[in-house]
Protein backbone atom coordinates (compact mmCIF):
# COMPACT_ATOMS: atom_id res chain seq x y z
CA UNK A 1 0.00 0.00 0.00
CA UNK A 2 1.50 3.53 -1.18
CA UNK A 3 -0.92 5.57 0.26
CA UNK A 4 -3.68 6.22 3.24
CA UNK A 5 -5.98 9.31 3.39
CA UNK A 6 -8.46 9.96 5.92
CA UNK A 7 -10.25 12.85 5.94
CA UNK A 8 -13.67 14.70 6.95
CA UNK A 9 -16.27 16.39 5.35
CA UNK A 10 -14.48 19.91 6.47
CA UNK A 11 -10.30 18.75 6.33
CA UNK A 12 -7.45 15.98 5.46
CA UNK A 13 -6.59 14.47 8.73
CA UNK A 14 -3.85 12.44 7.55
CA UNK A 15 -2.17 12.01 3.90
CA UNK A 16 0.67 9.12 4.04
CA UNK A 17 2.10 6.23 4.16
CA UNK A 18 1.58 5.08 7.92
CA UNK A 19 -1.15 2.77 8.48
CA UNK A 20 -1.93 4.68 11.55
CA UNK A 21 -1.52 7.78 13.09
CA UNK A 22 -3.07 10.14 16.03
CA UNK A 23 -5.42 12.80 16.29
CA UNK A 24 -6.14 15.21 19.15
CA UNK A 25 -7.63 18.67 17.52
CA UNK A 26 -11.21 17.20 16.43
CA UNK A 27 -13.53 19.40 18.23
CA UNK A 28 -16.48 18.23 20.27
CA UNK A 29 -19.26 16.60 18.09
CA UNK A 30 -20.09 14.01 15.79
CA UNK A 31 -17.68 13.65 12.61
CA UNK A 32 -17.57 11.10 9.72
CA UNK A 33 -14.25 9.71 8.94
CA UNK A 34 -13.32 8.76 5.34
CA UNK A 35 -10.45 6.37 4.58
CA UNK A 36 -9.23 5.46 1.13
CA UNK A 37 -5.94 3.61 0.21
CA UNK A 38 -3.55 3.75 -2.66
CA UNK A 39 -1.99 0.79 -3.69
CA UNK A 40 1.13 -0.59 -5.09
CA UNK A 41 -0.46 -0.81 -8.81
CA UNK A 42 -1.73 2.73 -8.44
CA UNK A 43 -5.80 1.79 -7.87
CA UNK A 44 -7.40 3.49 -4.97
CA UNK A 45 -9.66 1.76 -2.74
CA UNK A 46 -13.34 2.57 -2.23
CA UNK A 47 -13.14 5.51 0.27
CA UNK A 48 -15.49 3.44 3.71
CA UNK A 49 -16.27 5.78 6.85
CA UNK A 50 -17.39 5.39 10.13
CA UNK A 51 -18.89 7.68 12.46
CA UNK A 52 -16.77 9.25 15.59
CA UNK A 53 -18.25 11.14 18.14
CA UNK A 54 -16.21 12.81 20.43
CA UNK A 55 -17.22 14.01 23.76
CA UNK A 56 -16.74 17.53 25.84
CA UNK A 57 -14.14 16.75 28.81
CA UNK A 58 -16.50 17.40 31.83
CA UNK A 59 -14.81 15.43 34.50
CA UNK A 60 -11.63 17.54 36.30
CA UNK A 61 -8.46 15.49 36.76
CA UNK A 62 -7.75 14.39 40.40
CA UNK A 63 -4.31 14.45 42.16
CA UNK A 64 -2.92 12.94 45.29
CA UNK A 65 0.48 13.17 47.35
CA UNK A 66 1.44 10.25 48.38
CA UNK A 67 4.71 11.47 50.70
CA UNK A 68 6.01 13.03 52.68
CA UNK A 69 2.93 13.16 55.17
CA UNK A 70 1.34 16.49 55.40
CA UNK A 71 3.25 18.64 58.53
CA UNK A 72 6.50 16.20 58.36
CA UNK A 73 9.74 17.17 59.94
CA UNK A 74 12.38 17.32 57.11
CA UNK A 75 15.92 17.94 56.31
CA UNK A 76 18.09 17.62 53.48
CA UNK A 77 17.13 16.61 49.85
CA UNK A 78 13.46 15.36 50.36
CA UNK A 79 11.17 13.95 47.13
CA UNK A 80 7.49 14.52 47.12
CA UNK A 81 5.48 11.89 45.11
CA UNK A 82 2.10 11.66 44.24
CA UNK A 83 -0.42 10.56 41.64
CA UNK A 84 -2.78 12.20 38.82
CA UNK A 85 -5.14 10.15 36.69
CA UNK A 86 -8.04 11.48 34.37
CA UNK A 87 -10.79 10.22 32.29
CA UNK A 88 -8.86 11.77 29.09
CA UNK A 89 -5.62 11.73 30.27
CA UNK A 90 -2.80 14.00 32.80
CA UNK A 91 -1.08 16.48 29.57
CA UNK A 92 1.14 18.26 33.60
CA UNK A 93 1.75 18.56 36.66
CA UNK A 94 2.84 21.50 38.34
CA UNK A 95 3.88 22.95 41.73
CA UNK A 96 4.62 26.10 43.49
CA UNK A 97 5.31 27.85 46.87
CA UNK A 98 2.53 29.51 48.62
CA UNK A 99 3.42 33.08 48.29
CA UNK A 100 4.56 32.92 44.90
CA UNK A 101 3.24 33.12 41.75
CA UNK A 102 4.50 31.09 39.09
CA UNK A 103 3.44 27.55 38.98
CA UNK A 104 6.52 24.77 37.57
CA UNK A 105 6.56 21.32 36.04
CA UNK A 106 6.90 18.44 38.07
CA UNK A 107 8.40 15.18 36.43
CA UNK A 108 6.06 12.80 35.51
CA UNK A 109 2.25 12.53 34.97
CA UNK A 110 -0.05 9.80 36.37
CA UNK A 111 2.85 8.71 38.37
CA UNK A 112 4.95 12.16 39.25
CA UNK A 113 8.48 13.02 41.89
CA UNK A 114 9.65 16.19 43.12
CA UNK A 115 13.32 16.71 44.44
CA UNK A 116 13.35 19.16 46.57
CA UNK A 117 16.29 20.22 48.25
CA UNK A 118 14.94 21.84 51.73
CA UNK A 119 18.60 23.73 52.43
CA UNK A 120 17.30 26.54 50.56
CA UNK A 121 14.64 27.29 53.03
CA UNK A 122 14.85 28.50 56.42
CA UNK A 123 13.92 26.47 59.37
CA UNK A 124 10.14 26.26 59.20
CA UNK A 125 7.09 25.42 57.61
CA UNK A 126 6.70 26.14 54.14
CA UNK A 127 3.31 24.94 51.92
CA UNK A 128 3.61 23.80 48.81
CA UNK A 129 0.48 23.82 46.32
CA UNK A 130 0.32 21.02 43.41
CA UNK A 131 -1.90 20.32 40.91
CA UNK A 132 -2.49 18.26 37.80
CA UNK A 133 -3.73 19.58 34.60
CA UNK A 134 -5.41 16.93 31.64
CA UNK A 135 -5.38 20.09 28.73
CA UNK A 136 -8.77 21.68 29.20
CA UNK A 137 -9.01 21.43 33.40
CA UNK A 138 -7.08 21.35 36.42
CA UNK A 139 -7.60 19.56 39.09
CA UNK A 140 -7.97 21.04 42.92
CA UNK A 141 -5.16 22.57 44.33
CA UNK A 142 -3.74 19.95 46.98
CA UNK A 143 -1.66 21.33 49.81
CA UNK A 144 1.67 20.76 51.05
CA UNK A 145 2.96 21.87 54.35
CA UNK A 146 6.69 20.24 55.58
CA UNK A 147 8.61 21.58 58.97
CA UNK A 148 12.27 22.30 57.54
CA UNK A 149 14.70 21.74 60.46
CA UNK A 150 18.27 21.84 58.82
CA UNK A 151 19.64 24.42 60.72
CA UNK A 152 18.72 22.99 64.04
CA UNK A 153 21.20 19.90 63.73
CA UNK A 154 23.86 22.39 62.83
CA UNK A 155 22.98 24.46 65.85
CA UNK A 156 23.00 21.04 67.88
CA UNK A 157 26.24 19.78 67.02
CA UNK A 158 27.42 23.66 67.78
CA UNK A 159 25.77 22.87 71.23
CA UNK A 160 27.42 19.20 71.73
CA UNK A 161 30.80 20.58 71.05
CA UNK A 162 30.37 23.71 73.06
CA UNK A 163 29.34 21.44 75.73
CA UNK A 164 32.30 19.00 75.09
CA UNK A 165 34.86 21.74 75.52
CA UNK A 166 33.28 22.84 78.68
CA UNK A 167 33.44 19.59 79.83
CA UNK A 168 36.91 19.39 79.33
CA UNK A 169 37.46 22.94 80.37
CA UNK A 170 35.78 21.84 84.09
CA UNK A 171 37.98 18.67 83.83
CA UNK A 172 41.17 20.70 83.76
CA UNK A 173 39.96 23.39 86.51
CA UNK A 174 38.66 20.43 88.46
CA UNK A 175 42.47 18.87 88.08
CA UNK A 176 44.39 22.13 88.46
CA UNK A 177 41.86 22.70 91.68
CA UNK A 178 43.24 19.26 92.98
CA UNK A 179 47.00 19.30 92.19
CA UNK A 180 46.68 23.11 94.05
CA UNK A 181 45.06 21.27 96.86
CA UNK A 182 47.68 18.69 96.68
CA UNK A 183 50.44 20.99 96.68
CA UNK A 184 48.98 23.14 99.39
CA UNK A 185 48.52 20.20 101.55
CA UNK A 186 52.35 19.27 101.00
CA UNK A 187 53.46 22.63 102.24
CA UNK A 188 51.57 22.01 105.40
CA UNK A 189 53.26 18.76 106.43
Amino acid sequence: IERHIWRTDEKVLYNGTNTSFSLSNLSVGKHTIYLKVLDDLGAWSEEVNTTLTIAPDTVPPTLSITSPQNNSEVEGTINITGTASDNVGILKVEYRLVGTDEWLQVPGTTSWSLELDTTQFEDGKPTFQFRAYDGKQYSEIRDLTIEVKNQEDEENGDSDSNLLMLTIIGIVVAVVVALVGVVAMKRRI
